[in-house]
């Protein structure tokens, strides 16, 4: 008897050293807010040089303040796992380029990690109304550790602002 309890005992100190903690930290889920993006000089440089015009649909938009140009995307819901880091954040909205009689929209974002691993974009791209498939758009690094924080029962604000540099 004095050996099982023994072998119980040296088993469960092996297996607590092999699971990572066991608290849990608190899972945020997302119902509200939404996600700025900044649109780089270089980028907004290029869409002008090649005659491309961007312009939001379905509830996104762009803002010029302070010299600075951004696109805005609502989000709908998603959860935000503060431990592990690993997100998933669905957005409505989109981006439309337009180059003569060709439209692409870019649409229904959604940022996640879930598996873990990068940071990835995926959208819905269509090509002059006919769609084309959600699609990898970026991978995202994160430079500097996000922060969440809840603000009401309906919103959670997560700061990811600056701390996301696209790679791809």
């Amino acid at each position: 008897m004095l050996r099982t309890s023994f072998l119980r005992a040296a088993c469960a100190s092996v297996a607590a050293l092999m699971i990572p903690n066991a608290i849990a930290a608190p899972t945020l889920e997302l119902r509200a807010g939404q996600t700025t993006v900044e649109l780089s000089t270089e980028f907004l440089g290029a869409v002008t040089s090649l005659g491309v015009s961007v312009t939001p649909v379905s509830g996104g938009a762009i803002r010029s303040r302070n010299g600075k140009t951004t696109a805005v995307f609502p989000v709908t819901n998603g959860s935000v796992d503060t431990g592990l880091l690993r997100l998933e954040v669905i957005h409505s909205g989109g981006l439309s380029l337009r180059a003569g009689d060709t439209v692409v929209t870019l649409s229904q974002f959604n940022i996640e990690n879930v598996t873990g691993g990068a940071l990835r974009l995926k959208g819905i791209v269509t090509a002059n109304d006919v769609i084309v498939g959600e699609v990898p758009l970026f991978d995202l690094t994160l430079t500097e550790s996000p922060s969440a924080r809840p603000s009401n029962l309906l919103r959670s604000d997560i700061n990811l602002g600056g701390s996301l540099r696209l790679a791809g």
